[in-house]
């Protein structure tokens, strides 16, 4: 027996980790694609909330369902660049999600978090 041959257990191994390889690319990339989504959802949701606050309206004077269509309005392909951007600026690493978050939150709303508008005596 050559030793280049790999046996049955090897070949079926090797097989296995290539189709969960194959597996784990996909649903990262649909992980990927959805995380886009949400993101850009997120970005025209504040934009409209943002336009009201500036028009002087309140949000209560708009049903949930008047702002998603006006959120739904908004997306185009220029926001789902933007998103894209923000997306690989904002990319997180170890346990650095809330802070990012924050400061996604805090860049989107013009408006400090909570954390940030209290003071510790």
């Amino acid at each position: 027996m050559d030793e280049a041959t790999l046996s049955y257990k090897e070949r079926m191994a090797a097989a296995r980790a290539a189709a969960r390889a194959q597996r784990e690319a996909e649903k990262a990339e649909w992980h990927r694609r959805i995380e886009l989504s949400v993101e850009v959802r997120r970005m025209a949701m504040a934009a409209t909330k943002a336009a009201i606050r500036a028009k002087g309206d309140k949000l209560a004077l708009y049903s949930h369902a008047q702002l998603v269509a006006m959120a739904n309005a908004m997306i185009g392909p220029w926001l789902v660049a933007q998103a894209k951007a923000r997306r690989t600026r904002l990319r997180p690493q170890s346990g650095t999600r809330s802070r990012q978050a924050s400061a996604w939150l805090r860049a989107i709303t013009g408006t400090p978090t909570y954390r940030a508008t209290t003071s510790r005596h």
